[in-house]
């Protein structure tokens, strides 16, 4: 058995590594990087088996503190006030372009082919960068302790999945593959306007461990479709990387190579023609250097990326049927982002004191731009269980090609940035108790924002600021089709909170409190809209409590959540129209008013069998199990004289069978 062992006393970590092929055992004296804020690594099956998950760690992580709940389950995360476009995902140290299938059912990844799971929702360290929110850093499981072949699965409501992994080639082989059916359970209880989800993923990843090197080949990629009887929308994407790691005298050596492409489309059925289309080819390396020298760590690095974006929008108003269709956009824009950047783990006072400079220098192809990110981190321990850190820095995000290629775009817009702080200390207790609190901050400036150009034909598409439910909508689906008008970098934001986390994690049982208080505001163009508002996913108290327990061959868990309703801008009076001859509405304060409070219990029931060849799970997951009626949105009717709400998710009960080799 192949295993790795890492023990740290006073800053420092001795890794203990047991070859697969030579029975050699390589010890390093290092210095950890151990002063960064909070980040959340959660074990993967603990996250597996939290109730109202489905059994996926990725959409799990929803519960960690900081994050925001998306109305209706939808997919995206947001992070401390950020927008869901500006939290980076990493898999493999390679960044992919989403998270979730579409409607946020399941993540991209099989959850028995990854090792490892963390979230910073801020004040990551500068290998990473071009995004001004949080980060999500995943790595795949190699399975290198397999001496046979293995298979297992999963059954469910809503989809289906198998993987294998075992020796190949002197190291480790992985697949795994899944499809959804809900459009075929759905269908034929739903007009056929009615667009249903379908998803599919897949991975093959090898992974073969020497005496000095480690390489990693991983192949994977999603496929979403939106279908209905009238349009589908797709948007799917492919990964293949290759990483290696080595050391070369006192150097540690990490390089990863990837090749990828993006894609995504909007097909009208009725005429029978794609009316968008986007289009990348992307590419990228990542190179880092990293060597200890007594009380010192330091890392250097070098960050590419390009990528060939490709557009079509098309005319939607074209009147024949059938005829070809007309490009009223249509371009290739090609982009290069490149980086250099350092950092410095610094350990002082007997190795109590950790200070972690850096500064990453980006320059952004698009808006032809050179930015400079210092950050600044620090870890000071008062005994082995008792800890306070400290976090500030700036974190530089580039404009991206939807942006300034779509219809109306502004072609010169530039880069926005963040500032983001923090502040917590932290109780552990062994490995079985974590509490901690962290006070964090956050100054957004340079936002895009829809402006008003002197060139009216720029302003074709131009919505104006969305102030309804709609916004939430606007801020999910801009990471795809971009923003569709003339913008400028003349918004702003900002956002500020608390977050208490406590997690016990004992043989039989785990459970976890996260509370977060948050307030998060933006401002749009000013010459417009000078007042300060509400940001669409603002919720100042979000609190989440998980248990599971273990119970001879049962496992019973819970989860129960309140959460601030969303904020909304209310209809105040109407006034009838005598030109257009109909009823407008006079408009509140923009997101003046809030939804009631979210109030949600789930429950998970799981039954096992211990099998020759490994573990047979039947699961129930009950979601809403107390049937809420919990308040997503608000409409009005043509006259604006009644409102109702839309009610989320009623009970919904998720069943499957799941096999887990040994």
């Amino acid at each position: 058995m192949v295993r790795d062992i890492e023990l740290t006393q006073n800053g420092q970590a001795i890794s203990l590594q047991r070859d697969v092929e030579g029975e050699v055992i390589e010890i390093v004296d290092n210095i950890d990087w151990g002063a960064e804020p909070t980040k959340y690594s959660l074990d993967r099956d603990d996250l597996k088996v939290i109730p109202g998950s489905g059994g996926d760690p990725l959409i799990a992580i929803q519960n960690t503190p900081g994050a925001a709940r998306i109305p209706l389950g939808l997919g995206g995360l947001v992070l401390r006030g950020s927008s869901p476009r500006d939290t980076a995902v990493f898999l493999d140290n390679v960044r992919v372009p989403l998270l979730y299938h579409f409607g946020g059912i399941r993540s991209f990844y099989q959850a028995d082919l990854l090792k490892s799971v963390s979230v910073q929702a801020s004040g990551y360290g500068s290998e990473f960068g071009r995004a001004q929110g949080g980060l999500v850093t995943v790595e795949s499981d190699g399975h290198l302790e397999a001496k046979s072949w293995k298979v297992g699965g999963q059954i469910s409501l809503t989809d289906s999945s198998i993987y294998a992994y075992g020796p190949l080639w002197n190291g480790g082989l992985s697949v795994g593959v899944r499809r959804s059916y809900i459009d075929l359970i759905v269908r034929p209880f739903v007009e056929d306007e009615v667009p249903l989800p379908i998803y599919r993923d897949g991975q093959i990843r090898w992974q073969k461990r020497g005496n000095q090197f480690s390489h990693v080949v991983n192949l994977f990629g999603s496929l979403d479709s939106n279908d209905s009887e009238t349009f589908s929308f797709d948007n799917d994407f492919g990964r293949l990387l290759y990483r290696m790691t080595t050391r070369v005298r006192d150097y540690d050596i990490d390089a990863t190579a990837h090749l990828g492409l993006d894609q995504v489309g909007i097909n009208d059925k009725e005429e029978d023609r794609e009316t968008l289309k986007h289009k990348s080819f992307v590419w990228g390396t990542r190179l880092a250097a990293s060597r200890t020298y007594k009380n010192v760590k330091g890392q250097i690095g070098l960050d590419l990326e390009g990528r060939r974006f490709s557009y079509n929008f098309g005319d939607f108003e074209d009147e024949e049927p059938g005829a070809p269709i007309e490009a009223i956009s249509a371009g290739t824009v090609w982009e290069t982002n490149a980086a250099v950047y350092s950092r410095l783990a610094i350990s002082l006072l007997n190795d109590s004191l950790t200070i972690e400079p850096g500064l990453r220098i980006d320059a952004f192809g698009l808006s032809e731009e050179l930015t400079v990110d210092p950050r600044l981190s620090m870890r000071q321990d008062f005994s082995p269980s008792f800890a306070m850190k400290w976090a500030v820095g700036k974190y530089s995000q580039p404009p991206r090609p939807v942006d300034i290629a779509n219809v109306g775009a502004n072609p010169n817009i530039k880069s926005s940035h963040s500032i983001q702080s923090s502040f917590g200390v932290e109780f552990t207790q062994g490995s079985w108790l974590t509490l901690s609190a962290v006070a964090f901050a956050s100054s957004l400036r340079n936002l895009p924002a829809y402006a008003i150009s002197d060139d009216p034909t720029q302003n074709i598409g131009n919505p104006g600021r969305i102030v309804g439910q709609g916004a939430a909508f606007l801020e999910l689906i801009n990471d795809q089709f971009g923003y569709f008008g003339y913008l400028e970098n003349v918004g702003s934001g900002r956002s500020r909170g608390l977050e208490l986390f406590a997690k016990v994690d004992r043989e039989t049982w785990f459970g976890w409190i996260a509370y977060t208080y948050s307030r998060s505001y933006r401002t749009d163009d000013p010459s417009q809209f000078p007042e300060e508002r509400l940001y669409a996913f603002d919720q100042p108290h979000n609190l989440t409590a998980v248990a599971s327990k273990k119970i001879g061959r049962w496992r019973l868990g819970t989860r129960i959540r309140w959460i601030s309703g969303s904020p909304f801008t209310p209809v105040i009076g109407r006034v009838w129209d005598l030109e257009q001859a109909r009823w407008i509405s006079v408009d509140g304060d923009p997101f003046s008013d809030r939804l009631s409070s979210f109030i949600s219990v789930d429950v998970r029931i799981d039954y096992s069998w211990k099998l020759k060849r490994g573990d047979l799970t039947l699961f129930l997951d009950l979601r809403n199990a107390t049937n809420n009626a919990n308040a997503e949105f608000k409409f009005y009717n043509n006259d604006f004289s009644r409102e109702a709400e839309v009610n989320g998710i009623p009970i919904f009960p998720s069943f499957g069978l799941e096999f887990k080799p040994r």
